[in-house]
């Protein structure tokens, strides 16, 4: 029994040891300013491109993309930027906020449908506009 306690404690050493984060950089049509989402479909959807250890997540002018495949949201750190090139503010820290009237990206929530069953798909959003612009479309106003 003893021989195979070295096994044992690697495994629940690997088990336990936290496990890097996913990159994601969204990319976004030039201009985008709203709400976009992101949903599981296992049938039609694309899979996410992985470039430089970054998944590559570009979202189309209607601001709905649908994937399959591998689900980097679990855990991950994103970028964003437009398909120009220019980079979208978006949180590194704790009470960061972009300048005033500066382009953002904002919010993020996940919500599950399922059946009942084991039927279960995911969908994620984020808002990209000015800190005012996402507070008035989610209702916050000044806090």
């Amino acid at each position: 029994m003893w021989k195979y306690l070295p096994v044992v404690l690697a495994t629940m050493l690997f088990l336990l040891l936290p496990s890097k984060p996913n990159k994601i950089d969204f990319v976004l049509p030039d201009g985008f300013r709203g709400t976009f989402i992101i949903k599981e479909d296992n049938q039609n959807g694309v899979e996410f491109e992985k470039v430089n250890g970054r998944y590559v997540v570009r979202i189309p002018v209607g601001g709905v993309l649908e994937y399959r495949g591998y689900d980097p949201f679990a855990s991950y750190l994103c970028t964003a930027r437009f398909e120009n090139g220019d980079r979208i503010w978006h949180t590194r820290r704790n009470d960061d906020k972009p300048a005033e009237g500066q382009v953002g990206l904002f919010g993020g929530y996940t919500h599950i449908h399922g059946d009942g069953n084991k039927n279960q798909l995911a969908e994620f959003g984020w808002f990209v506009g000015t800190e005012e612009e996402w507070k008035a479309s989610h209702g916050k106003g000044e806090r």
